[in-house]
């Protein structure tokens, strides 16, 4: 017995590792916390520095490309509000019927909007420049948590983990004009006010910084428009309350301070009927339960929690079904759900799993954005699953971040941005124990002697080339951190002590583990190509007022802000039956059937409908006229990449597959580039692996043609059939100036497609279009008649 209470008590002591806190120096922790926010703005804008320096790839004159789709949107918004036009319907969207403004107007685009008259009004590089600041606010909130709860470099190592991982980098990189820049630093705003709730002494400090989180709640959804979390955290603010060991009372009346801020300020500015609701039914159920708490004072501790909870399930019931609040939280769970498994194994065939950052992705992969080699991120996650369980009182709030993180292994990778700061908390858990150790054992002044070396041997070999200069600094390092152990050592009882180790290996560890100076090169791309862009400014001068444009749903934004055209689709409306004719219109071999979907998207639902097109029904003869103006069509360059989105959103239904699944399987048209660098007057087509002579009709690699194309300008200068019956087309893209831009090989699905005839070929029906622009090889535009 006396051997197995020793063996306890070894393990009982082993534990201080995992569990006790250690003080530490608030003054030097602010140092820290500015370095690395410092790293992390300085990084995004390294990459500022490096867009300057490619104007021809990021700029069109003064105006810097957007690196997302979506930035267009906010831009536009942003205009709007700044002269005045932000009222009424959208009818530059879904056209013709147009859909309703968010009220009130999106933060992002008030902040764009007020921000731009320090950048000279030019509000495509004030929303540019304010991401890069914005994205690493985050910071602040995750790590003043971690250090409130007594483990700072879990902030340190979890928050640089987070900001420079590579999804988030790449989700904030410059001209990223979109919500991701603040959907860290709300919910860890929101954790930390609620942490601060419940570590308060005094009931007014709870009170206060209830309010505060019901109020950071209200920006996050303002800021992104969900209101899911709402309820979410009001839940994890009334349960880490309770651990906390605060009565009854507080906990209610923190309940309804945290209500009240929320559905007050959301009631004025959504004008919500639901939020009104709510607010009065907190105000009546304090009401009540002060009556009652009144009335119970003298009674047992059980017998007022039954109280408390009776009376608030009797509110929240009247509130379900009177309000339909139950129902539409219902709704949103749904909306979120299929949202989040667009692109999991179960993924549902429709195009939200087409995007790239919603397809489902290998959890190797996934890892690999947070750190290389990927088993690194494996033993973070464990370590900060461990680090959950073990402060569980303090952490318990953090559990809807994580979850949201653990969903990209199943659902979309861009979950990563959640996932991350889980990963780097669970190293700065194993740097906090190794420290503790190192502290207890009394062997830091060694440690800290190989901390200089290794942080000498980092400054100097960037300052320096000559490796004994490299050396000599090393050593003086090492030799400079054991005299500054020995001088700290009768101090070691301060917090100084102990943070020199906690931070200096927090750093290090992210200096190498997140690969920061390779970060550093990393530049993003301009979503829209410069040359694509700068036609818009020629297709806008031709076109007359209230034009609507028929393309892809990608560019719907860009269209919207930069022409002022109105769209059919945009990145708001893709997974709807829009994107699904859209495709079938593009697609098909049939240009009638190209005017009558049309047709049918312009609402005339008397003379056709979309049994009609997908029973083939609308392919042979026009229908009926098209009894609107200004119905412009408009194809770019970038839409070869896509072909296969394109050909995956017009795919039949009822054998339609997961996008990753058809993918996989090769079941996806697409045009197939040639690694080829030139075309020579003899008709040769120099390529990587070999020379493709166009008079036999064989490429050896790959097989027969049915025929070789030569197109300059949008138009056939040469064209060439083979005797073969089966085989493939290629086409020989060349500018105006007869110069080589590149060669693809399609199959004849693809090549007799009303994409390929009347943007590649030029090849369309005049009794039906008309060409107004032509500025290949970057954009096509005709007119329906």
């Amino acid at each position: 017995m006396s051997y197995i209470s020793e063996y306890l008590n070894k393990l009982l002591r082993s534990l201080q590792y995992f569990t006790e806190r250690q003080r530490h120096s608030l003054s030097f922790f602010i140092i820290i916390l500015l370095v690395i926010v410092l790293i992390s703005v300085s990084i995004r804008y390294k990459q500022a520095l490096e867009v300057r320096k490619h104007p021809e790839a990021f700029f069109v004159n003064n105006t810097p490309m957007m690196t997302t789709l979506d930035a267009y949107l906010w831009l536009r918004y942003a205009k709007e509000l700044k002269t005045g036009n932000y009222k009424g319907n959208d009818n530059l969207r879904f056209y013709p019927f147009g859909t309703e403004r968010l009220t009130p107007a999106p933060l992002l685009s008030v902040m764009i909007a007020k921000l731009s008259y320090f950048f000279d009004g030019n509000l495509h590089k004030t929303g540019a420049y304010m991401v890069l600041l914005l994205s690493s606010l985050f910071l602040i909130p995750f790590c003043v948590f971690f250090y409130k709860i007594g483990y700072p470099s879990c902030g340190i190592v979890g928050g640089l983990t987070g900001s420079l991982n590579l999804i988030y980098l790449a989700r904030t990189s410059i001209g990223r004009v979109d919500t991701d820049a603040l959907n860290l630093f709300f919910p860890f705003l929101i954790c930390l006010f609620i942490m601060l709730c419940a570590l308060a002494k005094t009931k007014g400090k709870t009170f206060l910084y209830s309010a505060l989180a019901g109020i950071t709640v209200f920006g996050f959804s303002w800021w992104y428009f969900k209101k899911e979390f709402i309820s979410i955290y009001c839940l994890f603010l009334a349960i880490t309350l309770i651990w906390h060991k605060k009565d009854a009372l507080t906990v209610f009346l923190a309940c309804m301070f945290y209500t009240i801020t929320t559905a007050l300020p959301y009631s004025i500015m959504f004008e919500n009927t639901t939020a009104k609701f709510i607010l009065y039914c907190c105000l009546i159920l304090t009401c009540i339960y002060l009556l009652l708490y009144k009335l119970y004072k003298n009674k047992t501790t059980t017998l007022k929690k039954i109280v408390f909870i009776i009376t608030l399930i009797v509110v929240l019931l009247i509130a379900g079904f009177k309000n339909n609040i139950l129902q539409e939280i219902s709704n949103q769970i749904n909306h979120i759900y299929s949202f989040i498994w667009a692109g999991g194994t179960t993924a549902k065939a429709n195009v939200y799993s087409t995007v790239t950052e919603l397809g489902k992705k290998d959890i190797k992969d996934i890892l690999s954005y947070i750190t290389t080699p990927y088993y690194i991120s494996i033993i973070g996650l464990i370590m900060a699953l461990t680090f959950f369980i073990l402060h569980l009182k303090n952490t318990l709030v953090l559990l809807p971040l994580l979850t949201l993180g653990l969903l990209s292994f199943y659902g979309s990778s861009r979950y990563v941005i959640y996932l991350a700061p889980f990963i780097g908390i669970g190293y700065g858990y194993i740097i906090t124990i190794i420290a503790h150790i190192i502290v207890l054992k009394q062997i830091s002044r060694y440690v800290l002697g190989m901390l200089g070396l290794v942080f000498a041997h980092i400054i100097s070999s960037e300052l320096f080339d000559k490796n004994i200069i490299i050396f000599s600094l090393s050593v003086i390092g090492f030799f400079m951190g054991i005299i500054l152990n020995y001088k700290l050592t009768k101090f070691k009882d301060k917090p100084l002590f102990y943070d020199i180790f906690v931070y200096s290996l927090s750093i290090i560890f992210c200096v190498f583990a997140l690969h920061i100076p390779q970060l550093i090169n990393l530049t993003p791309t301009a979503a829209i190509q410069p040359e694509v862009y700068s036609n818009f400014k020629t297709i806008k001068s031709k076109l007359p007022p209230n034009s609507a444009i028929f393309t892809w749903w990608d560019l719907g934004y860009a269209i919207q802000d930069t022409l002022e055209a109105a769209t059919f689709n945009d990145g708001g409306l893709q997974d709807s039956y829009i994107t699904n004719f859209t495709g079938r219109a593009l697609i098909s071999h049939s240009q009638e059937e190209l005017y009558n979907i049309v047709n049918y998207l312009c609402g005339n639902t008397s003379v056709i409908n979309n049994i009609m097109i997908e029973n083939n029904e609308a392919s042979q003869t026009i229908l009926g006229n098209i009894n609107r103006e200004n119905i412009y069509i408009l194809f770019t360059n970038d839409m070869i990449d896509k072909y296969s989105t394109i050909y995956y959103a017009a795919y039949p239904k009822k054998d339609k597959k997961p996008w990753h699944i058809m993918k996989q399987s090769g079941l996806l048209e697409n045009f197939a580039k040639l690694d080829c660098s030139s075309f020579t007057e003899d008709e040769q087509l120099k390529c990587s692996n070999e020379t493709v002579t166009l008079s036999d009709g064989i490429i050896p690699s790959i097989g027969y043609l049915k025929a070789s194309i030569i197109i300059s300008n949008g138009t056939i200068i040469k064209e060439k059939h083979y005797p073969y019956q089966s085989g493939y087309y290629l086409e020989i893209i060349l500018d105006n100036n007869k110069n080589f831009i590149g060669a693809y090989l399609i199959n004849e699905n693809i090549y007799l497609s009303n994409f390929n005839q009347m943007y590649i070929l030029g090849h369309y029906n005049n009794q039906l279009f008309e060409e107004i622009i032509n500025t290949y090889p970057y954009s096509k535009v005709f007119r329906i008649k």
